[in-house]
């Protein structure tokens, strides 16, 4: 639950697509009803939806590092209405991707720096780097090593 989009940064775009309604990041606790067989979703969506959405500054200068250029899923089609629990099962009919990191949108990785501009934070973005795959990166771990020896 921690990596759903957030409605803080993904608004009312629609992230879940069916024949009869589609579903944005306002709309976790009907998509979920609608699903099925997720009976605890509200009460932990509850506890864990506002931990990372509201990116309050942190008091100090940040680097935010992170890949781009690989697709990455930013909605799912399913050709099935209510209920969907069989279409969840069976999973969407089409995956509409955009750019990112593979797993995080980059509308999701640059909201940091929206939000905090750049005499909070600086960017360093590391083209057809995944998520994980940054970790190997040549350019990410000499980058990562020169931070980490600035005093």
């Amino acid at each position: 639950m921690l990596l759903l989009p957030t409605a803080q940064i993904w608004s009312d775009v629609p992230l879940i697509l069916t024949p009869s309604q589609n579903f944005t990041a306002r709309g976790y606790h009907a998509l979920f009803a609608a699903a099925g067989d997720f009976p605890d979703f509200p009460a932990r969506f509850n506890l864990l939806q506002n931990l990372t959405a509201n990116l309050d500054k942190p008091g100090v200068y940040v680097t935010h590092m992170y890949g781009t250029d690989v697709a990455t899923p930013t909605a799912f089609v399913y050709d099935q209405n209510l209920p969907y629990g069989d279409a969840f099962v069976q999973g969407p009919t089409k995956t509409a991707n955009g750019d990112g990191d593979g797993t995080v949108p980059a509308r999701s990785l640059q909201s940091v720096e929206n939000k905090w501009g750049p005499g909070v934070v600086r960017v360093k973005r590391y083209p057809g780097a995944s998520h994980t795959g940054i970790l190997k990166n040549k350019t990410y771990i000499a980058d990562l090593i020169a931070l980490l020896q600035q005093s």
